[in-house]
């Protein structure tokens, strides 16, 4: 059965979104993951922009290119599980010099990518 997602900004939280599974019916969302932003510095409309590409891609439609947007690359490393027993994303950001540097963390429940 697929499912559809759909995403909101988190209103306690600056910088950081809620992604919601719509059940069968269409009408109720349940939370299945959170986005927070973790690089105050980035603009928060280029944050919305990747949340909007991580939602398409759980709904499994094409993604927005965004390279023309940064000139960082933006890397991601898949966490342990965290005391929650959530799945946990970190995304880092490259920007040329020695290190990568925290951007966000997506911490999401399991099962919702296969």
């Amino acid at each position: 059965m697929t499912h559809h997602y759909t995403y909101r900004p988190n209103p306690y939280q600056d910088g950081a979104f809620q992604i919601f599974q719509k059940d069968h019916s269409g009408r109720a969302d349940t939370p299945v993951g959170d986005y927070i932003l973790l690089d105050q510095m980035e603009e928060r409309d280029f944050t919305e922009k990747k949340v909007m590409n991580l939602v398409s891609l759980l709904n499994g439609q094409d993604i927005i290119d965004l390279s023309g947007q940064t000139d960082v690359r933006l890397y991601f490393q898949k966490l342990d599980k965290g005391a929650d027993g959530r799945c946990r994303v970190i995304f880092r950001t490259y920007k040329g010099g020695a290190i990568s540097e925290e951007n966000a963390i997506f911490t999401y429940e399991e099962g919702i990518f296969v």
